[in-house]
Formats: C-alpha cells, sequence, structure tokens
C-alpha cells in the first residue's frame, strides 16, 4: 500500500487491531455445538523506520454449563519487529467455543494490535505491504434448537497524530 501525504505533518500511527469474537447459546435439548474465528495480519517492506512501536492484547472467556459442558478458548498474539534490517508487524487472534449437552453458553473474544509511529516529511510515500486472513466457523446440529455465532473484523487505521485526522 503507498500512501502519498501533504499535509505536512511530522508523524503517522499505522495502527491494525484485529478483533475475533463468538458466542454461542443453547436452547434446552441435547446439543453439540462449535463455533471459532480466527485472524491474522502480517504487515512488511515498510518504506520508513518507526520511531517507535507497540503491541496490544486482550482475550475473554466466560462459560455457564446448567446441565452440559462447555469450553470457550481466546488466544491474541502481537509482534512489532523493529530492530533488524527488515521490519516486520504481525498479530494473531482465535476465538473458539465448544460445547455439548442441554443448556450451557460459552463466550470467547481475543484482540490484538500492533502499532508503529512513523515520521513522514510532506510529500514524501509512506509505503508497506500486508497480508491478511479471516476465518469463521459455526456449527449446529439441530437448527431449531441450538444457536452460534461467529464474528471477526481487520482494521487499518493510519492516523496524522499532528492533525489527528484519519
Amino acid at each position: 500500500m503507498k500512501l502519498n501525504h501533504s499535509t505536512g505533518a511530522l508523524a503517522f500511527l499505522l495502527a491494525t487491531p484485529l478483533v475475533t469474537g463468538l458466542t454461542v447459546g443453547i436452547a434446552p435439548s441435547s446439543a453439540a455445538i462449535i463455533a471459532g474465528s480466527a485472524a491474522a495480519v502480517t504487515i512488511d517492506k515498510f518504506s520508513h523506520r518507526p520511531t517507535d512501536t507497540g503491541t496490544f492484547t486482550n482475550t475473554y472467556t466466560q462459560t455457564i454449563a446448567n446441565s452440559g459442558s462447555v469450553i470457550s478458548e481466546a488466544t491474541a498474539d502481537a509482534v512489532f519487529i523493529s530492530n533488524c534490517h527488515e521490519l516486520l508487524a504481525a498479530n494473531l487472534s482465535q476465538s473458539k467455543v465448544q460445547g455439548d449437552g442441554n443448556n450451557y453458553s460459552g463466550l470467547a473474544q481475543s484482540q490484538a494490535e500492533v502499532i508503529g509511529d512513523f515520521d513522514i516529511d510532506a510529500e514524501d510515500t509512506f509505503s508497506f505491504n500486508f497480508q491478511t486472513f479471516l476465518a469463521l466457523l459455526t456449527s449446529v446440529d439441530n437448527r431449531q434448537a441450538e444457536r452460534g455465532s461467529a464474528r471477526g473484523g481487520i482494521s487499518f487505521l493510519l492516523i496524522n497524530t499532528v492533525t489527528n485526522i484519519l
């Protein structure tokens, strides 16, 4: 991706938040269900070196099993390697709920972000390459008695930190 910038700003903030989450709720009938989401982002070949980098990860799970069993799993990893010849920013977020029985619910959410602060002169071109992956899965045995959902998203934000313009 190449971006020409002409606002005279001195810094850009590159953020790639990645959020996946899912919920599963089961009606009172014997059922087995699985729902999951996974997302990954890799960014490389930056035209400029960042002046500062950061990462953020967050996971949350919740399970309720009145009659049955449920497992909620969430993982999030993020890395921004800027101390070598090739710059690399990457994140991975995975959420999964699996249950069996009569009356249960589960929730799994994960989020991973990489953040880079870049000094870009006016009229300079800022460029980088990126690859993304997003997968969603739900499986229920009985569509009338069970429900499951999976959601995911990938966002790229480029913010001029001098003017705070997105």
